[in-house]
């Protein structure tokens, strides 16, 4: 299996629309998506889906597990090589945390030994979705 390498990453803040500004002025990222409550903004720098991801729930000043919800890293391929990086986890006596199909890609989810947790994806290709509005948006849990 191969990794195209890491993708995004989603930090849990306490102020979703202060947070926002920040990596809007200081790091030039825009707003592509976002929950209509706000408890989820996706922002990008170019055609990527989101760059960094902010999700309420996280305290001013905290560190750690409570500031960084998770980091992506890209599978090459398609379904076939994320159910088999699924597979080599429980081979290797890990086991997923969940698999989620966001429509705009698929995940599995798991934790490494001190609990951080890392999401590995494959993109679904766009022209599958980029009609559905909000598509980064919709989605659910999947077996895998």
């Amino acid at each position: 299996m191969r990794f195209n390498g890491l993708n995004h990453i989603a930090f849990l803040v306490a102020d979703v629309e202060r947070s926002v500004r920040f990596y809007t002025d200081v790091f030039g990222l825009r707003e592509v998506d976002a929950f209509d409550d706000r408890s989820f903004v996706a922002m990008a720098w170019h055609d990527n889906v989101h760059d960094v991801a902010l999700m309420k729930g996280g305290e001013r000043g905290s560190a750690g597990p409570a500031a960084v919800h998770h980091v992506a890293m890209s599978l090459a391929g398609g379904p076939e090589q994320l159910v088999e990086f699924a597979a080599h986890l429980r081979a290797s006596g890990v086991s997923p945390e969940f698999a989620y199909d966001h429509v705009v890609s698929q995940s599995v989810y798991l934790t490494d030994p001190d609990g951080n947790r890392i999401e590995v994806y494959i993109d679904i290709p766009r022209e599958t979705w980029n009609h559905i509005p909000h598509a980064m948006l919709q989605g659910g849990p999947m077996v895998i």
